[in-house]
């Protein structure tokens, strides 16, 4: 299964917003994660954030292919 989607600004899955990253007191808290980066074809970096299943890089504001299997 696959699909185009649009991201929803401060959506955030509660998977990901769980109890690893809330106070106390139930407020989210600030985290950090380590910027990696590779040199394109064309002699540019690229900076992204590694994930458990890929990465995060900066968005282009397009929809984005997502696929899933079923």
């Amino acid at each position: 299964m696959a699909q185009n989607e649009m991201p929803v600004k401060d959506a955030f899955v509660e998977a990901f917003t769980g109890a690893m990253t809330k106070d106390h007191n139930g407020k989210v808290k600030e985290f950090t994660k380590r910027v990696s980066y590779y040199m394109q074809d064309n002699g540019e970096l690229r900076y992204y954030i590694p994930t458990e299943h890929g990465w995060a890089d900066k968005w282009d504001g397009s929809p984005k292919y997502h696929s899933w299997y079923a």
